[in-house]
């Protein structure tokens, strides 16, 4: 689980988390990190990561196990 703590996320300041198509990875599905913001996904059967950020970016990370 990620929670995004952004309030004044604005495009452009990067840090979208990008998840990969699992059966075509070549297309993925960036998500914006806008503030009050719950992903949950699971991370081990996705592959994915954050791209690179231009500016202050807050978010809590949850793993169950």
């Amino acid at each position: 689980c990620i929670y995004y703590i952004n309030p004044l996320w604005k495009k452009g300041h990067g840090g979208e988390l990008r998840i990969f198509d699992p059966f075509q990875p070549d297309k993925y599905e960036d998500v914006e990190p806008k503030g009050d913001r719950l992903i949950i996904f699971q991370s081990r059967l996705l592959e994915h990561e954050v791209l690179a950020s231009h500016a202050l970016r807050y978010a809590l990370t949850v793993w169950f196990y």
